[in-house]
């Protein structure tokens, strides 16, 4: 497999620099004078610009005249795909670019009417009217009833009431309706509260009882950005998967679901714009991308007063997602950070800096090597940052069809749908979570806000954890330690641990773990054919009729979540996973197979609740 361009870049790099350099560069104390030194070093190792520009208006001439083809030939999935692609290749700084570009938005509204998405081509039509430029606006308005007309016999609603854009307006979904009331952590619900100590630092404790399938915390990114090799299906703003694609004027390295997202993204757009084909070509990580990001979604002066503030100690009363000095104090655990792998990331951070050089973020740039005290300032926050998001930045994801069904280990049914991962989000409440290899809770997310739910049943007091990677089920106690280790600079202690719980496949199906009142647990034989057992912890006998008797009413109610779940009413089907999860572990400690099933099953009813891929299609994988 060949090696990322930047990863050799960095390589080589490193092979230049001398022992005396190194040793130089392990002395320095703080983050501006590290991006500093290696500015100054990095010419060693010229690192090309992309030049090339994928803006083509002869590309997108013929991919119209293909889509046309496709149209033509009732291949409108194929048709829809062309169509978006020639939007995102055309120019729009010329009147002839621009009429293409809005024949390619018409031509694409007569594929969503084609395939009944009248929604669709209301949003089409509406931007339109305001771009302009379409050789037969009659023709568009003869559309837009059509599609009207069609939509309004399609719902059961007497009146339809639209966005500015055209889009028809929905009903706010439970998580964005969601008030957590929690005064100090705005994002978290007020159930929850925030301690710290010396061993675990800041974390999670729930107040009071939580169900299965509760919302938990809902948190709006600070920061968030796409993976490289997404940026042509997915919005640069929110984050959804989208076939309605409005493109940048200038770059193909950027598509919006609705001008709404991109005309907002503009704030930071607008200085990445002439350098993400050459991040993407140098296939820089995520965490590179958000660290870029992190900058130019402020202006310079905003940048400079923030990190004047957040250097002051000061009490938070409201801890706010969007509160700088809340980011800025975000674990980076540079105090056990190797100094190669410090030497790595500052590299990195020298070189984002020198590519933001070449935009217009900066009012005042420097020639050569000397950097102005601006550019000193961006460059160590760069450093910062990717320290902060090594232990910090959630995956942005959205569920899809799976490329490769699998069997599921459980039931042996198989499995169709999979989450793929579209981006990064730096979420500084949630972060504050810890991880347990057995969590408490699920993520997902609705555009790019990030919601937690919790998977089990949460009593007060417990602590509520989050997963960071491996789960028990899937790993041994080893592995999962040793990923701890190395990516967090921590050992996990979580239950599952400690006690070092069995992987799924090697559940005993035919044990039953049973509660003791003295907070011990007796494993015992399903089979067995005394009425009581003995809890070895605290001697006393064990009453096994009221446990069966307790569990009896799981196989009617499965029956019932199964056939809920089969036909996709995901709704339905959670509350009675989370019915069938409180009464298993009233009787019975895990872990169990008969628990990470239904379990499993309720985490896919919560996922069906977030961004999914625009063809997604659940009841194939169901």
């Amino acid at each position: 497999m060949t090696k990322p361009k930047f990863q050799t870049h960095c390589e080589q790099l490193i092979k230049k620099l001398s022992k005396d350099k190194v040793e130089e560069f392990r002395t320095i104390t703080d983050d501006a004078s590290r991006t500093k030194f290696v500015y100054a070093l990095s010419n060693e190792v010229k690192y090309d610009l992309a030049t090339w520009t994928p803006k083509d208006l002869e590309r997108a001439e013929a991919l119209k005249v293909s889509g046309n083809k496709l149209f033509h030939q009732r291949c409108n999935y194929q048709a829809l795909c062309v169509y978006n692609e020639a939007i995102t290749r055309c120019p729009q700084d010329d009147i002839k670019g621009k009429k293409l570009y809005a024949i390619l938005i018409a031509n694409r509204s007569a594929v969503f009417f084609d395939t009944s998405m009248y929604q669709k081509v209301l949003q089409d039509v509406a931007f339109l009217k305001q771009y302009g430029h379409h050789p037969n606006p009659d023709k568009l308005t003869a559309r837009e009833t059509k599609a009207l007309d069609a939509l309004c016999k399609s719902t059961d609603s007497a009146v339809i009431e639209f966005e500015e854009d055209g889009r028809v307006k929905s009903a706010p979904c439970e998580e964005f309706t969601w008030c957590s009331k929690n005064i100090t952590y705005p994002a978290l619900s007020s159930r929850l509260i925030v301690k710290k100590d010396n061993i675990l630092g800041r974390y999670v404790v729930a107040k009071d009882d939580f169900q299965a399938g509760e919302i938990v915390g809902v948190e709006k990114a600070y920061a968030a950005v796409l993976n490289s090799n997404i940026y042509r299906t997915n919005c640069g703003y929110c984050a959804i998967s989208t076939n309605q694609v409005f493109a940048c004027p200038k770059c193909c390295q950027v598509v919006y679901c609705n001008m709404q997202c991109l005309e907002k993204a503009k704030i930071y757009h607008q200085h990445e714009c002439s350098i993400l084909l050459t991040l993407y070509d140098a296939d820089v990580s995520v965490n590179n991308l958000l660290a870029l990001r992190m900058i130019t979604q402020r202006p310079l002066e905003q940048v400079i007063k923030e990190d004047t503030y957040a250097k002051e100690e000061r009490n938070v009363v409201i801890y706010k997602t969007e509160d700088y000095y809340n980011v800025n104090r975000l674990v980076r655990h540079e105090d056990v950070r190797d100094p190669e792998e410090l030497l790595h990331l500052t590299i990195m951070a020298a070189f984002l800096l020198n590519l933001l050089k070449t935009t217009d973020y900066f009012s005042k740039k420097s020639e050569n090597n000397e950097l102005t005290d601006d550019e000193i300032l961006v460059g160590g926050l760069l450093l910062r940052y990717l320290q902060i998001l090594q232990y910090n930045a959630h995956e942005i994801f959205e569920l899809k069809n799976a490329d490769f069904p699998q069997r599921k280990i459980t039931s042996g049914e198989p499995i169709n749908y999979q989450t793929g991962g579209v981006g990064a989000g730096l979420y500084p409440t949630l972060a504050l979570l810890n991880h347990s290899c057995d969590p408490s809770v699920i993520r997902y997310n609705i555009n790019n806000t990030m919601v937690l739910r919790s998977i089990k049943p949460i009593k007060a007091g417990d602590i509520v954890y989050e997963n960071y990677g491996p789960f028990y089920t899937n790993d041994i106690k080893q592995s999962r330690i040793n990923e701890m280790v190395s990516k967090y600079k921590f050992s996990c202690t979580c239950h599952a641990c400690v006690e070092d719980w069995p992987l799924l496949a090697d559940f005993d199906a035919n044990v039953l773990r049973v509660r003791c009142e003295c907070g011990g647990v007796v494993p015992t034989s399903k089979d067995i054919p005394t009425p009581s057992i003995t809890c070895e912890k605290c001697n006393k006998d064990i009453n096994l009729l009221p446990v069966l008797t307790g569990l009896i009413p799981l196989e009617p109610k499965s029956g019932k979540a199964e056939a809920f779940f089969a036909d996709g009413h995901f709704v339905e089907a959670r509350k009675l996973y989370a019915e069938m999860l409180a009464t298993q572990l009233k009787f019975l400690a895990p872990p169990f197979g008969d628990m990470v099933q239904v379990q499993q099953r309720l985490k896919v009813c919560l996922l069906h609740n977030g961004n999914k891929k625009f063809d997604y299609k659940p009841k194939q994988n169901l």
